[in-house]
């Protein structure tokens, strides 16, 4: 888990992990860090630090050899697809859950 701060003040969070069976159970890990819960703070969404933090999320991925970062979402967040896109991810594929929620996969390729 890590927190990014302005200063002393908090202002996103997110998690990296090294498997996550339940959504990419075809995956290991190993060569993969599956983002969780990444998010910012009100007051600082909007202007360019979601960017800036996944840009050190990749330097991280980087930094231990990972070849891709992969991350699940609900379909329904339109936002969440474009920034993912303009930040160079790629739609894998999608799931629909029994109670017809969507699931959007996407992942990020280290080069």
């Amino acid at each position: 888990m890590y927190i990014c701060k302005n200063g002393s003040d908090p202002i996103g969070a997110f998690m990296l992990k090294d498997e996550n069976r339940f959504w990419w159970p075809e995956i290991e890990g190993e060569d993969t860090f599956f983002l969780k819960k990444f998010g910012i703070a009100e007051g600082y969404r909007g202007t360019g630090v979601s960017s800036m933090v996944m840009d050190r999320i990749k330097a991280l991925a980087k930094e231990r050899n990972k070849k891709f970062i992969r991350i699940e979402f609900y379909g329904d967040r339109g936002y969440l697809r474009r920034f993912y896109e303009a930040n160079g991810f790629e739609f894998v594929r999608q799931r629909v859950m029994p109670d017809g929620i969507e699931i959007l996969f996407y992942e990020y390729r280290i080069v």
